[in-house]
């Protein structure tokens, strides 16, 4: 039987020895064909492979004892050879799957003898008789793996059959019949096709920014960019290319150096001869693909405008025009042509302004600082400094950071920077909002931004620094001209009220000449505020009465200020370790800290910023403690020795009085306080237990004899004490007695006064308040038979004060005399109140009098 078998595989394999087998038809179905047909399938490319499996279907009858295939190729029109083929012995696809075979190995062939396979003969034999075959429906054969050599190149087609429809592909049945089925041949075919990528022009880099903080013209700031012709496909087999360079449009700060072409290009051409205008050809690249540099192109900056007068920048674009990619035979699309763009920003000449925090230390403890008196709440303040008038700012936007684990806001509040009335003239838009760490800012922070609101008609006249941009003054001099510096001077124009009063406080004269010129300097005060600041005149007009009129600029200054107040709750402290947090400032969406009238960014000096940090120290032990401090009303004395804020006349006071050991409320202990006036008169003693919290309170009203009863105003002491342990301890806490406000004095511009004139009346005040309130100053003023002629109320904010200090303030106000008041003598009454009495006020401060004459004439 094995030498029947042998004989027979001997047979198969030797095609010119077929017609010694005996021949039978195929069943009209029985078909041998391949998997895929049509290749390579995916993307192709040199050195892929991929394979083919042969199959056989409806080929049971009768039985297949053995088989052959043979898969010619054309190697040289495909591009491919065959570089292994296989039985699928371990496949139950296979069509001896499970029987014993003979096992040839694959026959391969080079028929053009070019060093690759362009033919396989792959086929098997059964080893036993008839009947023999396995029943897989369809079944493998074999595969063939091929491997692609070579790309087609543009516009070719690489493409060859693979062919089994052959005299060497057939099958023997258990009789050693040979049938034919039919054979279906497959197919490999690889077209150049057009890469799906388009290439791109390109100016490299395509931005270039050049800062306002440098001079970039002396020396000439020298600089390159670089042309690419990027994403070239190397399937396009660029030949040359020619690319127009259009420069110094709209803005002429340019000046070409050279241009020098990347040496790869053998040929090339490059003209300059047209005044912002570069052509460039170049040809021959010997492997153009990727990013290809074609030139690099120098130029230098020739023009910087200044800032200021010039804000906005100067830019040039570097545009490409008459681009054309060729091959050989011709044009190649283009995709994207990505011009350059060169800014140059005015060089600035002026001061920046800059951000700080202040205190830039804060520092809580040893003490307990997460407890319900010991300084538990902090603030810090948020200021700029050194804004310059001619920036022309009208509000900022920026970021705070902070620990939301170590602190909680209590409150924020606006500054006085943006509110301050020589700018602020119609109101200001203050917003605080606390934000989560984001792309703009790493950490927790506050976002802050105030806005001046503009003059009607959507305008802004006045700025930080600058609060009168120009004004006309009229009846500067008569007779002495810049000699004479004790005239007033009535704005006529501007911003301002008609009928705000200047005076001349100082007068440079710059040509010397003796008489008001244009560019002389003159130093104005503003009444009845005390502002002043230097001007320029522009323009000088000589009236026929031998007045002058005079057309003036302000000199702008450096303004500083507070732009917010954040008050924070200290939460967290440990017995061992210190906490930190800072306090640092961002922009609120970069480059953006402040902005001008025309909404620009106003530059900030970054360099000079002071942000801000915070220590909370580890509580330190401090064994015993008591501490008074008052309770209601809120007035302060918290921590041992500390005073408490200014009390008021009649005022009811709760005291009270914590004691704690090592920080800890100790309960139930007796509490003794004792209450002296400023001559040391003992005045109460009172005593009241702590309770749960450590706490003791006791109540009283200040004293208001009917007799003296401001002798007793002035400084005022309590002493409270506790037993704790065996020792005594004791905690003083002193506070001011006194009216809210002192009026210290009242005075009227002149002394007499005509019918229809107003008087301008300055009331001088101080305050020992350390909280702030909000008060009424009422003036009226009454003629010689006591009828009031006039009245002004003015609302205020008073307090602030440091401890036992005044702090003294100054206002102005104008009354207006009717025609109908008596002449005679005139008395003005100014006084306090916290409201008026129609609204449940009362007076905080004592009447004082001034009088003045009305005149009969």
């Amino acid at each position: 039987m094995k030498g029947r078998i042998a004989l027979l595989m001997v047979l198969m394999l030797a095609s010119s020895l077929m017609a010694a087998l005996p021949f039978s038809s195929a069943s009209s179905t029985e078909k041998i064909f391949m998997t895929p047909n049509v290749n390579p399938v995916g993307t192709p490319y040199i050195g892929m492979r991929f394979n083919v499996t042969v199959w056989i279907t409806d080929y049971a009858n009768p039985n297949v004892f053995a088989y052959q295939f043979k898969l010619i190729i054309d190697d040289v029109a495909g591009g491919i050879k065959i570089v292994n083929a296989w039985r699928s012995e371990w496949d139950s696809r296979w069509i001896f799957t499970g029987r014993s075979t003979v096992g040839t190995a694959p026959a391969f062939y080079d028929t053009n003898r070019n060093g690759m396979y362009d033919a396989v003969l792959v086929g098997d034999s059964l080893l036993g008789g008839a009947g023999e075959t396995p029943p897989p429906e369809p079944a493998i054969l074999g595969i063939v793996e091929f491997e692609i050599v070579r790309a087609p190149g543009k516009y070719e087609t690489l493409e060859t059959v693979l062919n089994i429809d052959n005299l060497d592909t057939f099958v023997l049945s258990d009789t050693l019949a040979v049938r034919h089925p039919v054979k279906e041949n497959g197919l490999y075919r690889w077209e150049w096709q057009p890469p799906t990528t388009n290439p791109d022009v390109a100016i490299r880099p395509n931005t270039l920014i050049y800062d306002q903080y440098h001079n970039w013209t002396v020396p000439p700031h020298v600089f390159n960019v670089e042309l690419y012709i990027e994403n070239l496909d190397i399937g396009w087999a660029l030949h040359n290319a020619s690319v127009g360079i259009t420069y110094n449009t709209p803005h002429a700060i340019l000046e070409l150096v050279s241009v020098t072409v990347n040496p790869e290009w053998p040929i090339s051409f490059v003209d300059t001869s047209t005044p912002g205008e570069i052509s460039i050809f170049v040809q021959g690249h010997p492997a153009p693909a990727g990013n290809v540099l074609v030139a690099t192109i120098t130029f230098k900056i020739i023009y910087q405008a200044q800032n200021p007068p010039q804000t906005a920048a100067n830019y040039t674009d570097l545009k490409l025009h008459d681009v054309e990619l060729f091959d050989t035979v011709g044009p190649i699309p283009y995709r994207n042509l990505i011009h350059g763009k060169v800014t140059v920003y005015p060089l600035l000449i002026l001061p920046l302004a800059w951000f700080e925090i202040e205190p830039a230390e804060t520092v809580l403890g040893p003490d307990l600082v997460v407890g319900d008196q010991y300084g538990k709440e902090f603030e810090i303040k948020v200021v700029i400094k050194g804004m310059h008038g001619t920036w022309k700012m009208i509000g900022y936007n920026i970021r705070v950071t902070y620990d939301p684990e170590l602190m909680e806001i209590v409150s924020i509040t606006e500054g006085d920077f943006l509110k301050d009335p020589r700018w602020n003239r119609y109101g200001t838009y203050f917003i605080a909002i606390p934000d989560d760490p984001g792309p703009y800012c790493p950490d927790y922070n506050i976002a802050l931004g105030d806005l001046l609101f503009p003059a009607p008609g959507g305008v802004w006249n006045r700025y930080p620094g600058l609060w009168n941009e120009r004004i006309i003054i009229e009846n500067a001099s008569k007779t002495y001209e810049p000699n004479f510096l004790k005239v007033n001077f009535t704005e006529i124009a501007g911003s301002m009220a008609p009928g705000t009063l200047y005076t001349t406080v100082d007068y440079s004269d710059m040509d010397h000449n003796g008489k008001y010129s244009v560019g002389d300097k003159i130093k104005l005060k503003l009444l009845p505020q005390g502002w002043t600041e230097w001007y320029t005149i522009k323009d000088v007009q000589r009236t026929a009465s031998g007045g002058v009129i005079l057309t003036v600029d302000q000199e702008p200054v450096l303004a500083s200020g507070t732009l917010a107040i954040i008050r924070f709750k200290a939460i967290k402290q440990s017995w061992t370790q210190d906490f930190s947090a800072h306090f640092d400032i961002y922009p609120l969406f970069p480059p953006t800290y402040a902005i001008d009238k025309d909404f620009n960014d106003i530059p900030i000096a970054e360099d000079l910023i002071v942000n801000g940090t915070y220590t909370v120290k580890a509580i330190e032990a401090t064994g015993r403690r008591i501490d008074v401090w008052m309770f209601n009303p809120p007035f302060g004395g918290q921590g041992l020795g500390q005073p408490a804020d200014l009390v008021t006349p009649q005022t009811e006071i709760t005291l009270t009085a914590k004691v704690t050991y090592n920080w800890w409320p100790v309960q139930y202990k007796k509490v003794s306080f004792e209450i002296r006036d400023n001559h040391g008169n003992l005045w109460a003693v009172l005593q009241d237990d702590t309770d749960d919290t450590g706490h003791a309170y006791v109540t009283f009203r200040m004293p208001w004899p009917c007799e003296g009863a401001e002798d007793l105003l002035g400084k005022w002491t309590v002493i409270a004490s506790v037993t704790l342990a065996d020792v005594v301890i004791t905690d003083t806490m002193e506070f001011d007695y006194d009216y809210l406000i002192h009026i210290w004095k009242v005075t009227t511009d002149k002394s007499e006064y005509a019918h229809c004139e107003t008087v301008k009346i300055k009331v001088e005040y101080g305050t020992k308040a350390m909280r702030k309130e909000t008060v009424v100053l009422a003036v009226t003023v009454t003629d010689e038979l006591g009828v009031p002629i006039g009245v002004v109320l003015t609302t205020l904010t008073v307090g602030g004060a440091t401890y036992c200090t005044y702090k003294n303030s100054t206002i102005t106000v104008s009354i207006h005399i009717p025609k109908w008041a008596y002449a005679g003598l005139a008395t003005v009454h100014a006084s306090f109140l916290n409201k008026l009495p129609s609204q449940g006020g009362e007076a905080v401060a004592q009447e004082v009098t001034k009088t003045f004459y009305i005149l009969p004439i």
